[in-house]
């Protein structure tokens, strides 16, 4: 089995909704890198990270790409960065996604949109 290498970034707003990213990469040393690469072009933009994380393969997503219009259809996951393994779990929607992030409300513990799709 080939093993891949995920990596997580969540990104913040000015108006404080939470954007996730996912990009598979060949290996930890290879995700480490691109990690690097991508915090880089996040803070010379002033973009905030909430958070950054390469973890071992267990989730795959449409590929990664940058949203064209803010009518691009956006997918809603809750991510608990404190669970061991992280886990990433699909939300119904925007709403639902808000409530059970109100309801756990603590750190590490995320409702996040992205514009990529998790695949089964």
């Amino acid at each position: 089995m080939n093993m891949f290498f995920l990596l997580i970034l969540l990104t913040q707003n000015a108006a404080g909704n939470v954007s996730a990213s996912f990009i598979e990469t060949d290996g930890q040393a290879q995700c480490e890198v691109k990690q690097k690469v991508v915090e880089g072009i996040f803070n010379t933009a002033q973009v905030k990270i909430l958070e950054s994380h390469c973890i071992a393969g267990r989730y795959r997503f449409s590929e990664f790409g940058h949203a064209t219009s803010s009518a691009t259809k956006r997918h809603f996951y809750w991510i608990d960065f404190d669970a061991t393994p992280i886990e990433i779990t699909r939300a119904q929607g925007w709403r639902s996604c808000m409530e059970r992030e109100a309801e756990i409300d603590r750190a590490g513990y995320y409702c996040a949109s992205s514009i990529q799709q998790q695949l089964d």
